[in-house]
């Protein structure tokens, strides 16, 4: 996996044995950008081959396409069939409601208010 650099808006770290994918900038990012929902395809992807346990957290995240949501579900389920979790934390209650419309596999993700809680939740 690539590692930080200042002009990407995909963002990685490992913390407790968790990969942590976020996103660079302030509130108001929409992931609507092909090169940055190409980046986070590829980020997530990658992901699959390298942690068991993966967080997405979307704390600057208002907006995404569809391209992204289905990047999440695709490697959610891929993440699940090899036993490995992925969760989310810190998204916004309208983005919530399009992921509880769309997800064809109930339970698929489990979702967390805030980064804290879901790490410790995936210590356990």
């Amino acid at each position: 996996m690539s590692t930080d650099t200042a002009f990407r808006r995909i963002t990685s770290e490992v913390v407790d044995g968790v990969l942590v994918i976020g996103f660079r900038g302030g509130p108001g990012l929409k992931l609507i950008e092909t090169p940055v929902v190409r980046e986070f395809r590829r980020e997530l992807t990658a992901a699959i081959g390298e942690r068991d346990r993966v967080l997405l957290d979307f704390t600057n995240v208002d907006y995404f396409n569809s391209v992204a949501l289905g990047a999440v579900q695709n490697n959610a389920r891929r993440l699940g069939k090899k036993g490995k979790t992925l969760v989310l934390c810190c998204v916004r209650p309208e983005i919530l409601v399009v992921f509880s419309i769309t997800w064809t596999t109930p339970g698929l993700c489990q979702h967390y208010a805030n980064r804290q809680s879901a790490l410790q939740a995936l210590k356990g």
